[in-house]
């Protein structure tokens, strides 16, 4: 009797612990959660302390397609490689990126340009369902499935990729926070907002709205940093998140000036961090998309309070804030060598190339086994 009556003992601490752990995030207390505590409240407010006009508007640009080398030659680096901030240091952005039919060879190179890279997952599945209603192992799976095969296949430091983007925006609550946790990131920029706000932490409940078809984390999970999708104004006056879905009009100048005034807007109202998400179909499914881009890119070149950065770049600076002057971006200089291998694998019944920097695995990676070295059933 007294090795069951033990069991049940140790069968309802555990119950008692994952009611614990379970315990919902309270409401944020500012005078405990403090940029000294790695801990910032959600809500609309500013770290800054002086006149707006003193502080730096930042821009993320990102993107979050499978990673090709097309892509590379031909958009990527003539867009961003000779384009500098204020402070005369070489523009940065966040490259989320997915698995399927990357060239992680094309990876390496722009991460050895100082440019940020970030998960979007293994599959990129295109239904946001399968996002909202995935477990945490899936999503562990998924998320720190990439973060190793970016690491193994490109040859980028694992402890440089910091971010994640879950696909379609889509969070599935808690589940997706667990395996953030678990897969050590830093970051997520998956939690759309139509109010500006600036980045928080989610050690205390989240105030922010929980976007139409995502389910948002209850929990608290302290040292976690939120980068909120701030949403823009499209071309036709509509909200949306990739530019691709803005109402694209097929005029340079057009383009040029709607993007322009929308960054004006935020820089003289809350100039919260603004992420501008670019997929592969703003170049290729209207005309006229990448001149507009540039001539954007040059009018923001007048405005000497904004600064093109990373995600990465955001996170200290919060614990940091400084003005305009005195700031300086955080240019990444390192790099890492790539011994290309070009790979025949298979995957399932059909057989794919991987370009990458290591050498070939027996099998495409994929869910379950990212190392590839092992047949999948």
């Amino acid at each position: 009797m007294g090795g069951h009556k033990f069991i049940l003992l140790l069968v309802f601490c555990s119950f008692l612990i994952q009611l614990v752990c379970l315990e919902p995030a309270q409401k944020c207390d500012p005078t405990s959660c403090t940029i000294q505590t790695n801990c910032r409240c959600s809500d609309a407010s500013s770290p800054f302390t002086t006149a707006l006009d003193d502080w730096p508007q930042f821009i993320t640009l990102t993107f979050d397609d499978h990673f090709t080398e097309q892509m590379l030659d031909d958009v990527y680096l003539p867009l961003l490689i000779h384009q500098v901030n204020p402070d005369k240091r070489p523009v940065s952005a966040t490259f989320f990126i997915p698995h399927d039919n990357t060239n992680y060879q094309a990876v390496n190179e722009i991460y050895n340009f100082g440019f940020e890279i970030g998960v979007n997952s293994i599959t990129k599945n295109p239904s946001p369902a399968y996002w909202k209603s995935a477990s945490e192992e899936t999503l562990i799976e998924e998320f720190k499935g990439q973060k190793h095969i970016l690491s193994h296949f490109a040859n980028i430091p694992i402890n440089e990729i910091q971010g994640v983007r879950t696909p379609q925006f889509t969070l599935a609550g808690d589940n997706s926070m667990k395996a953030y946790r678990e897969a050590n990131f830093t970051y997520d920029n998956s939690w759309l907002s139509s109010t500006p706000l600036f980045p928080y932490t989610l050690d205390y409940k989240s105030t922010q709205t929980c976007s139409s078809g995502s389910v948002c984390p209850s929990e608290a999970f302290p040292g976690f940093w939120v980068l909120p999708v701030n949403t823009i104004k499209g071309m036709d006056g509509k909200e949306c998140t990739y530019l691709s879905k803005c109402g694209i009009q097929d005029r340079a100048s057009l383009i040029s000036n709607w993007l322009t005034t929308e960054v004006d807007k935020l820089r003289s109202t809350t100039k919260a961090p603004l992420t501008l998400n670019i997929d592969s179909a703003f170049f290729t499914g209207f005309k006229n998309t990448y001149l507009g881009l540039t001539n954007f890119l040059k009018n923001m070149r007048t405005r000497l309070d904004v600064f093109f950065v990373s995600h990465s770049q955001l996170v200290p600076y919060m614990s940091n804030p400084r003005n305009k002057t005195s700031y300086k971006s955080d240019y990444f200089t390192d790099s890492t060598l790539c011994y290309h291998n070009l790979c025949n694998l298979k995957k399932g019944e059909e057989t794919r190339n991987m370009d990458c920097c290591a050498d070939c695995p027996d099998v495409y990676p994929w869910l379950g086994n990212p190392d590839g070295n092992k047949t999948v059933n």
